[in-house]
């Protein structure tokens, strides 16, 4: 069958067949018509700069000899759990490359992909099947069935014939050739967002989604903190004194300060005309409502303002994305914002996601994403008439909200306004679409713009200093609960000496795929192995 579905990559075996069969069936057209090698180039490979074919002539001559000349993955949306990969999908050379035809390894290759196309390896992408193959060779590591939820016939997990001993003898024959080369004329982001500064001058860019970058002369940004403790939020500030960053303007919303506004310049001259620099302008703000009314509460003076807390930093390699201007028009670009699709099982597996939904919902109906607050780009304006929607909807601080009775017990029920109500009702009044573009971070990839660097007490701070408690911590032994992360019987875990329970007071839960204590909060980031799991699959079928 002639097909290509990425939508039915975890489940429809058959979804790449198409381009597998188009590889072999062009790779024996190329060989039996006597040429020597075959450049493999999809329609998203845009050329970028002239005379890419002679460099690339060039290339060939100077790797020879090789059996696939390519690149891996530059993207940066496996950055937070490239470790737990498996290596021939992190080694792998994407399909987008030059394939030595006269080599007899390129022929013992694509030989096996032949007697595998009525299995269930030919599920897996040709470029990710080679990978496999070398790798299994040349490192003894077994292929993995990549799609968790493709089931065989006996309704069982798919497990892969181990090929090892074939495999190693190609490695041993050709293995000191290090046939498998990378190139760089070519660059490969597949389907995931970067901006164009990201690959100028370089000859060939694999990928689809280009955008241009925050332009801070014309576009300010206040970052608006949540802080509880005094001196929590200078490790962030600290951070920012010597990293570049977007903002030009930072807002520090805490308690417990006697004056109720401080201003002041943090290290170094705040420069108007260019606050792209280290340094940037800090504010102080002594809060008058609970904490989680910070995202309407924050006094915000820029156009747009991002979110985070004390217990994060700004990523050093932070990127904010707009999509490119008009020209024609002059219309400005919009703000590229990653979203989680509502449907899909990495949010109901997370009661906070499926709250956070529910209060959306109740905004606009048709509601079908989830934006974590630390990721939206909040225009101004449209921050205060969704907060006064949002106060005349639930009350002041969320009195109504409150009083359904579970929002105090249970705390992962969001108290305050969050990213998603937010979109919600640009959804509602007609907005959303025209002011921001989405981006399905399960398809496209996303980059955290805050990294988590104080562990433990976040969210338990969030809701006690409220109460009068500022900066009460909780701990608790190993002995007593199991901290996150960690095993507990709870969780089913049939290992010795481990705790009984996981800790309550962390606001933790039992994960619904491991015997590990996670946080009811995780869903805010997406733990690292859920992004895994959530993403590689869909990265294979939008490469």
């Amino acid at each position: 069958l002639d097909i290509y579905v990425p939508s039915a990559v975890q489940t429809n075996p058959l979804w790449a067949n198409g381009p597998n069969n188009q590889f072999l069936k062009s790779y024996t057209q190329v060989k039996t018509k006597g040429y020597d090698a075959m450049v493999v180039m999809e329609t998203d490979v845009q050329p970028q700069v002239n005379g890419w074919l002679d460099m690339m002539l060039s290339e060939i001559k100077k790797n020879e000899p090789f059996v696939i000349l390519g690149s891996k993955y530059d993207g940066h949306s496996w950055d937070n759990y490239r470790d737990e990969m498996p290596p021939a999908l992190v080694d792998h050379l994407n399909g987008n490359a030059i394939f030595n035809v006269t080599h007899p390894l390129m022929e013992d290759i694509a030989s096996e992909l032949r007697k595998e196309q009525d299995t269930y390896f030919n599920a897996i992408p040709y470029d990710y099947r080679i990978s496999q193959m070398w790798t299994e060779g040349s490192k003894g590591i077994a292929s993995v069935f990549p799609y968790k939820q493709m089931l065989d016939e006996t309704g069982n997990p798919i497990v892969l014939p181990a090929k090892t001993e074939l495999f190693r003898s190609w490695h041993e024959k050709y293995g000191e050739e290090q046939p498998m080369k990378e190139t760089h004329i070519l660059t490969n982001y597949g389907d995931t967002n970067f901006l164009a500064k990201d690959v100028e001058g370089i000859p060939l860019v694999h990928g689809k989604g280009i955008y241009s970058a925050h332009e801070p002369k014309k576009q300010k940004i206040t970052l608006v903190v949540s802080d509880w403790d005094m001196g929590y939020s200078d490790q962030l500030l600290k951070v920012l004194d010597h990293n570049n960053h977007p903002f030009s303007e930072i807002l520090v919303m805490r308690q417990g300060v006697p004056s109720s506004i401080l201003s002041m310049f943090y290290q170094g001259e705040n420069k108007e005309d260019d606050i792209h620099v280290n340094t940037a302008y800090v504010r102080y703000i002594d809060r008058s409502a609970p904490d989680f009314m910070d995202l309407c509460e924050a006094p915000v003076r820029t156009e747009y303002f991002m979110m985070t807390n004390a217990y994060h930093k700004v990523s050093p390699d932070i990127n904010i994305m707009f999509t490119p201007k008009d020209d024609l028009s002059g219309i400005p670009g919009r703000p590229l914002i990653p979203f989680t699709p509502s449907e899909t099982e990495y949010c109901h597996e997370y009661p906070a996601c499926v709250e956070t939904l529910k209060h959306g919902r109740e905004i606009f109906g048709d509601l079908d994403k989830i934006v974590l607050d630390f990721d939206m780009l909040y225009k101004t304006s449209a921050r205060n008439d969704f907060c006064n929607f949002w106060t005349t909807a639930h009350g002041p601080n969320g009195a109504l909200l409150s009083r359904r009775g579970k929002v105090n017990v249970l705390p992962y029920i969001p108290r305050g306004p969050t990213a998603t109500s937010y979109v919600a009702y640009l959804y509602s009044i007609g907005l959303a679409d025209e002011m921001y573009a989405f981006s399905d971070r399960t398809m496209h990839g996303s980059r955290d713009a805050f990294l988590k660097v104080l562990e433990g007490d976040e969210q338990i701070n969030s809701r006690l200093t409220w109460f009068g408690v500022p900066g009460f911590k909780h701990h608790k032994s190993v002995q007593q609960c199991a901290p996150m992360n960690e095993p507990s019987k709870q969780c089913g875990s049939t290992s010795e000496n481990v705790p009984k329970n996981c800790c309550q007071n962390q606001s933790l839960e039992c994960s619904a795929k491991t015997d590990m204590c996670v946080s009811v909060y995780q869903y805010s980031s997406l733990d690292r192995y859920r992004r895994y799991e959530a993403e590689v699959p869909s990265f294979l079928a939008g490469k």
